[in-house]
């Protein structure tokens, strides 16, 4: 059997969301590949604080594997974001992956 795809590169997408004053706001982030693959692609996911803080400003997510069937090229990850009634500056959590 002969592996002969190319490699595929990964991309997240920006996403910006409002707070809102009660409950929590989905913020939907698009991974998507450079091309489709022949073969299943598996991405790792896993959010980080940049200037909002895990647990106060949106609910963190560990490490996921985020699955890319054959043919797939773009797949979401929903992170919720709390909400709250504080005057804040823009706050920021990235998204970071590695491919298994």
């Amino acid at each position: 059997m002969n592996d002969d795809d190319n490699p595929v590169s990964i991309s997240i997408s920006d996403v910006s969301v409002t707070e809102g004053t009660g409950g929590t706001t989905n913020a939907v982030v698009t991974v998507s590949l450079s091309a489709a693959s022949g073969l299943p692609v598996t991405v790792n996911y896993a959010t980080a604080d940049r200037t909002a803080n895990a647990g106060s400003d949106y609910t963190a997510i560990a490490s996921t594997p985020l699955l890319f069937n054959r043919g797939e090229t773009s797949k979401t990850i929903t992170v919720a974001v709390n909400s709250d009634t504080l005057p804040e500056p823009t706050e920021t959590f990235m998204c970071n992956h590695a491919c298994g």
